[in-house]
């Protein structure tokens, strides 16, 4: 493939039948038994299929190991066809588009791959979760592990960063903090939150939510920060003073809210000085540069736990014993090789990120209607605004690069107290309501992994009902 035969290949692509397919694949690969039917099996399977690919094997160390990939996810797009052992093309579909397969002008394969995936709507890709092909050069899987440091590389400069960012330039950015008596996390928050904003060159103001505190310490540090300026940036104390509603507390801060731009913040969340000290190893620098994309509403950080283990590397859908959603990782150490096979070292598309460090559009939180407050108070009401968001059109990304620690306790467990698991229950209840088969099965999570737990385990055997509802509902919306 570094020498493509342009003339020879531009002759097929003019001549060949379009039922027939364009399946594309590195050196060193090897087709297993009946890919070909299968891969030919998944194109039929939706309607207009544009593109097929699937998982692969490779042996690493003498072992057998799965590469496991998830849905079609434009963010991560360079990835497949840099990286990809295989993908197989529907003429008939390119032909209708009128998308030519060969661009004489295109220097090599990755070039022409990229050019043709720009093309492929996410909904007309079709992940095949099962191994298609095996890798015989015996290579492990080109994802890096989680970065500890959350340092840009330097090959990224300022604007890459995030610094300036053509379609949100200047925009400003209102901070919203909801404590009850959260000192003195609270105030590293405050101090993570203006430090990030004057990294990045951000006005904007932070707007502490006070829910009816009333330890000394915390009024005495809310009564000194109310109502001052620094920098450009305003800290502004509101009381609220109803029961605990998280939801509604949020949708009442941002109705009088101007801001273009929202970032969402626990009291308990806080970054490390090496992920403030300048534009270009700064946290908020890495979301902001995912707002570039006007598709994307959301955008989610990694948070670990103070000793340093995962604590959210994003939202699978279905994962836990309520079989909800969950935080995938958890509990991992960042190095830890699961992760970077599953890919969540890598900026990615996924079904939700969690609402303690979440970056918004404005816009599209009113646009969605907010938070529900009246069936989700407390839990998942982040998980069900991020579906909204990706119903509505727009893409919710998980940025790894963004690094934060979240103080909530790693043994907390479930709460048992009568009054908040009824709470709780009918919030469960709600969410399979609303949402139904979509919680079944993630399309940013792979079937091979294990749902009733977060560390990335390999089911013993492949659940053949998931497989075949992947490649059923794949380009399905959801309900």
């Amino acid at each position: 493939m570094t020498s493509p035969p342009w003339p020879q290949l531009s002759h097929w692509a003019h001549t060949a039948d379009t039922d027939e397919m364009l399946v594309v694949c590195r050196s060193h690969v090897r087709f297993l038994p009946d890919a070909l039917r299968r891969i030919a099996a998944g194109m039929r399977a939706v309607a207009p299929a544009a593109l097929v690919f699937g998982d692969h094997e490779y042996v690493q160390r003498g072992r057998l190991c799965l590469s496991a990939r998830t849905a079609f996810d434009r963010h991560v797009r360079s990835d497949y066809a840099i990286a990809a052992p295989f993908l197989a093309f529907n003429v008939r579909w390119l032909a209708e588009q009128g998308i030519g397969l060969v661009n004489p002008e295109a220097p090599s394969w990755t070039s022409l791959l990229a050019d043709l995936l720009g093309h492929v709507p996410e909904c007309s890709a079709v992940h095949l979760p099962l191994p298609v092909v095996r890798v015989e050069d015996a290579q492990p899987p080109s994802h890096p592990a989680l970065d500890r440091s959350g340092a840009l590389p330097s090959h990224l400069d300022m604007e890459e960063a995030g610094n300036s960012l053509p379609m949100i330039e200047g925009a400003d950015i209102a901070v919203i903090i909801p404590t009850r008596d959260g000192y003195p996390y609270l105030r590293a928050a405050v101090d993570t939150a203006m430090a990030a904003l004057q990294a990045c060159r951000r006005r904007g103001r932070i707007v502490i939510i006070d829910n009816q505190s009333a330890q000394p310490a915390t009024c005495d540090y809310l009564h000194a920060v109310a109502d001052t300026e620094l920098h450009g940036v305003r800290l502004e104390v509101w009381r609220y003073d109803h029961p605990f509603n998280y939801a509604r507390m949020h949708n009442w801060a941002v109705a009088q809210l101007r801001e273009p731009l929202l970032l969402l913040l626990n009291d308990d969340v806080e970054a490390s000085q090496s992920g403030l000290a300048t534009p270009t190893t700064c946290w908020l620098a890495w979301m902001l540069a995912q707002m570039r994309d006007p598709r994307v509403a959301a955008v989610g950080a990694q948070l670990r736990y103070p000793n340093g283990t995962v604590q959210h590397a994003g939202v699978v859908l279905g994962l836990g014993i309520d079989h909800i959603a969950g935080h995938v990782g958890v509990g991992l150490d960042p190095g830890n090789d699961r992760l970077a096979m599953a890919g969540l070292g890598r900026p990615r598309a996924v079904s939700a990120v969690t609402a303690a460090c979440l970056l918004t559009r404005r816009e599209s939180f009113e646009q969605v209607g907010g938070f529900e407050s009246e069936g989700l108070p407390v839990a998942f009401n982040d998980v069900d605004y991020c579906l909204r968001l990706r119903a509505s059109g727009y893409d919710v990304v998980m940025e790894p690069r963004a690094v934060l620690t979240h103080h909530e306790s790693l043994t907390r467990g479930q709460d048992h107290d009568p009054v908040k698991r009824a709470r709780f229950e009918g919030e469960c209840a709600f969410m399979k309501r609303r949402w139904g088969r979509a919680l079944l099965e993630d399309p940013f999570y792979s079937p091979h992994y294990a749902i009733d737990t977060a560390d990335l385990s390999l089911r013993a055997q492949p659940d053949g009902r998931a497989v075949a509802a992947r490649v059923a509902n794949r380009a399905q919306p959801l309900d």
